[in-house]
């Protein structure tokens, strides 16, 4: 039957099943480590879905990012807003001054 060996994370739910799934793209490795089973929040996850669901869930720091940027989103639109006049006018003024340059 073979070893049998425990992989966890306490910072980040996903990390240890991104390594394994990491490991076993070797054609090698995959056939030499087996995934069991997994657990996470007192529940179990088939073999299949630690592959497919746990391994490819984003870690924290990228929810964290992107949770980031949501938030971020709605103030920088407004300050886009509030600049695009000025911005305009500025387009305005260069495209006259090359206009009387040029004659």
């Amino acid at each position: 039957m073979g070893e049998t060996a425990i992989a966890w994370s306490y910072e980040d739910p996903s990390a240890a099943a991104k390594v394994i799934k990491a490991f076993r793209k070797d054609d090698e490795a995959a056939e030499a480590l087996t995934i069991k089973l997994g657990v996470i929040d007192n529940q179990l996850m088939d073999a299949k879905r630690v592959e497919t669901e746990l391994a490819t869930m984003p870690g924290k720091d990228e929810v964290r990012a992107m949770l980031l940027a949501q938030l971020m989103a709605p103030m920088q639109q407004l300050v886009m807003q509030l600049n695009a006049p000025g911005q305009n006018l500025a387009y305005a003024l260069g495209a006259r001054q090359d206009q009387l340059e040029n004659g």
